[in-house]
């Protein structure tokens, strides 16, 4: 009944929050619809005066390239994954947590990238499209290729940049992550993997080449902000009550039925937990199961009774807990407890006999005869 009216007044929060939200969210998109302008201005302007070959800061760059975002809850980024993926492009505002998945290029791509061979040359550069035309007049031969490796990036700048791309086609390269937990600054994976996840590298290169704007998707108002903020936290509050909510219920079936013994109905409200490389084991009879903050899952009964002539319906030399946090590449987490008869509650092992799949070795005078 605690959880139920704590869930309520949490919901209750939550509507109140929620139209507050859409009308800082609506004053939030005009700001960004005037730092687009900004942006663009500054960005033209930009163009006119730099000359764009490889920039201090161009040569800094890891140049990792995006392949996705994947989303977690509980504002951890590496948390349980949501299955809501988004492209390299999309805004991940700061509510948002999860990684953005960056492919990094091999040391030879690397290098190819940022060796002289690889200068990007803007066209549209006034003064540099000027020296352009003095050199084609000054060299002989017509506007055609050459046949060679040679071309003119001052005359064919297009053929130039694609031919360096298709230098490293081919070339193997790896996977990363780059985690972030919510509350952050929104931002793309473009953005974020191109710089390797170093944002002081990727705010020095904004501000250096467009001055204070950005291109508006990355504004965010600071009302807008702080609501989304507490949205995200109430919801993942309103998550826990609700779970305990159905774990309580879950015990209270289980506390009524007719064969648990008072010397297991006595463990409920307690919680049993053991330290093991580096980890913290815990499980609480009739509840849950967790190793730090990870869940290994929630209870779901005692084991079956096989032997019926022993009249009892479980086994209660068995407890079982499922459906924790997802292991990456693997099955769901889940802990078993094995009973055995012993002087006080105390768990005495853990293991893992395959993959996130726990066993824990637990003596209680509960289940001696």
């Amino acid at each position: 009944k605690e959880n139920e009216v704590k869930a309520k007044e949490i919901q209750d929060k939550l509507d109140a929050l929620h139209p507050k939200k859409e009308a800082a969210e609506e004053i939030e998109k005009q700001e960004r619809e005037v730092h687009a302008t900004k942006h663009r201005e500054a960005e033209a302007a930009w163009e006119v005066k730099q000359k764009v070959k490889l920039s201090e800061s161009h040569l800094l760059k890891p140049h990792w390239s995006c392949v996705r975002w994947a989303q977690t809850k509980d504002c951890k980024g590496d948390g349980v994954l949501e299955g809501k993926n988004r492209t390299c492009s999309e805004l991940i505002v700061s509510s948002a947590s999860g990684f953005c998945v960056c492919r990094k290029p091999t040391p030879a791509h690397l290098a190819k990238i940022r060796s002289g061979d690889a200068v990007r040359v803007d066209a549209a550069d006034a003064d540099l499209a000027k020296e352009g035309e003095v050199r084609a007049e000054e060299e002989a031969g017509d506007d055609e290729l050459p046949e060679d490796d040679n071309i003119n990036p001052i005359k064919h700048p297009e053929a130039f940049n694609r031919q360096q791309e298709e230098r490293l086609v081919g070339v193997e390269a790896e996977d990363t992550n780059i985690y972030r937990d919510c509350v952050h600054d929104a931002f793309t994976c473009n953005e974020l993997c191109e710089f390797g996840g170093d944002e002081a590298l990727l705010k020095a290169h904004k501000e250096k080449y467009a001055g204070d704007t950005h291109d508006g998707r990355l504004h965010e108002n600071v009302d807008a902000k702080t609501i989304r903020n507490e949205i995200n936290v109430l919801e993942n509050d309103k998550r826990s009550a609700d779970a305990a909510v159905t774990a309580a219920k879950k015990s209270l079936e289980v506390l009524q039925q007719s064969d648990i013994t008072a010397a297991f109905r006595s463990m409920n409200g307690y919680c049993y937990e053991r330290q093991l490389h580096n980890y913290k084991y815990k499980f609480c009879p009739f509840q849950k199961a967790e190793q730090d903050h990870i869940s290994l899952g929630t209870w779901t009964g005692f084991g079956e009774q096989t032997y019926s002539s022993w009249g009892a319906k479980h086994d209660f030399s068995v407890m079982k807990f499922e459906g924790g946090a997802t292991c990456w590449g693997g099955p769901a987490r889940s802990l078993t407890v094995r009973v055995i008869c012993g002087p006080e509650n105390e768990i005495l092992s853990i293991e893992e006999p395959s993959m996130c799949t726990y066993v824990v070795k637990f003596q209680s005078p509960a289940i001696c005869e």
